[in-house]
């Protein structure tokens, strides 16, 4: 399976894209329904046994994409995008467990 991260000119640095990434191969693979995922974002590190480890900037980075996707609502500013946002947090790709 080949995974291909576009734009190839857009530098990538850490771990962020780890969680994102192992989603979309289950996804790929069958082992997750794809249309559970569809329209979520993904972002966090995994470490190889399974567990998920924080990364800077995921409040920010929602917010971003929210704004982006409802552009239309850019005068109501903050308060679409708190009220857009729906952040969940887990401790291992393997059970689904969460925090």
């Amino acid at each position: 399976m080949t995974l291909n991260l576009v734009p190839a000119g857009v530098r990538r640095g850490g771990a962020a894209l780890d969680l994102a990434m192992a989603v979309d191969l289950l996804a790929a693979a069958g082992a997750l329904e794809p249309l559970v995922v569809t329209g979520c974002g993904f972002t966090g590190e995994l470490g190889l046994d399974g567990p998920l480890r924080p990364v800077k900037g995921v409040v920010a980075l929602a917010g971003r994409t929210i704004a982006e996707r409802d552009e239309g609502h850019a005068q109501d500013g903050a308060d679409h995008v708190a009220a857009a946002l729906e952040l969940r947090a887990g401790r291992t790709l393997l059970t689904g467990e969460r925090r």
